[in-house]
């Protein structure tokens, strides 16, 4: 009993130092915290009760020495900018610190303040030791920047990051049909929250981790085969087929319900609401809007598609709709008749024709014959 107690009390000790609570540099500029170390090139960069205020008609840096005393995993920002700029942070890489590295950070346009997070994890050369923090400004930057906050994260809250985001699913999307990125894993809350915003992703995959694991229970046998010449081999077979057993059921489980999960979304948005309020997927209510808007096209051998860039609206529908025949806005639309808005807020009827939100008249006269919701309407010419 003395025994187990003694290792009871061994594991919470060294439990502790890796249990620590996330540790956070708060580098408030509002409050003279932190301030740069100075400035370089900049038209002007002015500590105000806002913050520092940057304005310049060249490129130029603000820059920090010796900034951070542990690692730091979640880079916090607070700014406003008159217009969107592209900054970039630069640090010296671990290899060589006679070199910088830089990344590009995009800033939107915000007369309030705006806050974004950024994962360091995904910088793969990413060195919490380097002797210098730079911001890289380029000219015409109108910024005022409030705060920055370095935040490191305990071991215990890492891996209950990954935990989470192994069971955190990626939407459905046409690769899906045929390819799944299967589990991946982001060790801090922003890597979880945007963990296939980027494709392909930057987070590590959990095969990984199971393979690593896999070495290590095969390294194990086959060092009790070495040694236990009766039972080695059965441990060493038990080893490494068990562990190759359980790490395949619980990889078909989590991949078994991302894909019941794409059903009971599909369930959830298409089939169960009713007619008017089916969403499908990436599509929206496209399919409940071609359904409506079948009959009436069906009455024209020809009809001109305008929607937005990057969806299948457009060749969906031509398969929908045939023998009508689609034509793409900048095809030979000579002749035609009808005009298919889907998704697009951006034209409007003005003076009876069709006009886009640059002004530029995109038909002939004519009237709307059917509306169906904000952007997508039918639209005929004389």
């Amino acid at each position: 009993m003395r025994t187990l107690f003694s290792f009871i009390a061994l594991f919470f000790l060294a439990l502790a130092p890796v249990s620590h609570a996330e540790q956070t540099d708060v580098w408030d500029f509002r409050r003279d915290q932190h301030l740069p170390a100075s400035a370089v090139g900049l038209t002007m960069a002015e500590k105000q009760p806002e913050g520092i205020h940057v304005q310049t008609s060249q490129n130029g840096f603000l820059i920090w020495n010796t900034p951070f005393v542990h690692p730091v995993d979640v880079l916090t920002l607070r700014l406003r900018s008159k217009k969107p700029v592209t900054i970039g942070l630069l640090w010296h890489p671990t290899e060589n610190l006679d070199e910088q590295v830089q990344r590009d950070i995009d800033i939107p346009a915000s007369e309030t303040t705006h806050i974004m997070s950024l994962s360091l994890h995904d910088w793969k050369s990413w060195n919490w030791k380097t002797a210098k923090i730079g911001i890289g400004l380029p000219m015409g930057t109108d910024i005022v920047l409030e705060e920055m906050i370095w935040r490191q994260y305990s071991f215990t809250e890492k891996m209950a990051n990954a935990w989470a985001s192994f069971w955190t699913f990626d939407e459905f999307r046409a690769y899906s049909i045929n390819f799944l990125w299967g589990p991946l894993l982001g060790f801090d809350p922003v890597a979880l929250e945007e963990l296939y915003d980027h494709l392909p992703p930057t987070a590590w995959s959990v095969t990984r981790i199971f393979y690593a694991l896999l070495g290590i229970c095969a390294l194990i046998g086959v060092v009790f085969s070495l040694f236990d010449r009766k039972n080695g081999r059965y441990i060493l077979l038990w080893s490494v087929f068990g562990t190759l057993g359980i790490c395949w059921l619980l990889f078909d489980m989590r991949m078994g319900a991302e894909l019941m999960s794409y059903a009971v979304t599909d369930y959830k948005t298409f089939v169960q609401p009713p007619d008017e309020d089916k969403m499908f997927r990436t599509h929206g209510n496209f399919y409940t809007l071609a359904e409506r808007m079948m009959p009436l096209i069906a009455r024209y051998d020809r009809y001109v598609v305008y929607t937005r860039e990057q969806m299948p609206f457009y060749s969906n529908l031509r398969y929908l709709t045939y023998p009508s025949i689609a034509l793409r806005p900048d095809q030979d639309t000579s002749g035609v008749k009808l005009w298919v808005m889907i998704d697009r807020g951006d034209i409007r009827v003005e003076n009876n024709r069709l006009v886009d939100g640059n002004g530029t008249i995109l038909s002939g006269t004519g009237t709307v014959i059917a509306n169906y919701d904000t952007g997508s309407f039918l639209f005929t010419t004389q």
